[in-house]
């Protein structure tokens, strides 16, 4: 059975009561905000879920070098987290994605051996 969610205004009461009787996968999220928390199996992390490009994308705290923030309800405050949650959707409205993206793919074709049915290619050396 898949866990529900819940949607009620996050505050550190709410925060707390949630952390103590939710199942992990549950989400505990506002009704017309993008914020919202979702406890794991040993931690909470708060997230923005939020459409980018026709898709849903789902955005969690990083640092500075790009690793996520574990455990972020132990870090922020619900106040703390709104603040982040703006400026993701800020970046959003103005048309940067809040994540980038990774390196581009090369141009040039590598052969990376290929199996059943999969294409041929020549060796290509560029100089």
């Amino acid at each position: 059975m898949m866990p529900t969610n819940r949607v009620a205004k996050i505050t550190k009461a709410n925060v707390r009561k949630f952390l103590d009787t939710a199942a992990p996968g549950q989400r505990l999220s506002e009704e017309a905000s993008p914020l919202s928390l979702k406890k794991t199996a040993k931690s909470a992390q708060w997230l923005v879920v939020k459409k980018l490009d026709g898709r849903t994308r789902t955005f969690t705290p990083k640092a500075a070098d790009g690793t996520v923030i574990q455990d972020t309800v132990r870090v922020w405050t619900p106040e703390q987290a709104r603040k982040w949650a703006i400026g993701v959707v800020g970046d959003i409205a103005q048309g940067r994605d809040p994540v980038p993206t990774k390196a581009a793919k090369p141009t040039v074709p590598t052969f990376r051996g290929g199996g059943r049915g999969a294409p041929s290619l020549d060796f290509h050396v560029e100089s």
